[in-house]
């Protein structure tokens, strides 16, 4: 799964997909990648969510969210749900912070 994640952030970030990336493009990432793991933690089906995947980047969120237990407890749901985002959103800041100091 890191692999695909890596992947889908460089394509998403690299300059032939977008001029100029922004903390926008962070921020949506964090939206999808916690609306992917609460549905996962709520218990979609993964059919059911990929199907709402409009890009290969949110297809990879929505993957990964799967490979992640279904916890009972709500506050560990929500637990998951808010690192799963942080750790793709994270992943973007850094590669925009690298490419500025290129």
């Amino acid at each position: 799964m890191k692999g695909t994640f890596l992947m889908a952030l460089a394509l998403l970030i690299s300059p032939s997909v977008y001029a100029a990336p922004t903390n926008q493009t962070c921020m949506a990432i964090y939206e999808s990648a916690f609306q992917a793991m609460e549905k996962r933690q709520s218990g979609f089906l993964v059919n059911t969510v990929a199907k709402t995947a409009k890009t290969e980047l949110e297809r990879s969120i929505v993957d990964g969210a799967y490979t992640v237990p279904r916890y009972t407890l709500r506050e560990r749901r929500y637990s998951a749900s808010i690192q799963y985002a942080n750790r793709w959103a994270n992943e973007c800041y850094e590669r925009l912070e690298r490419r500025a100091l290129d």
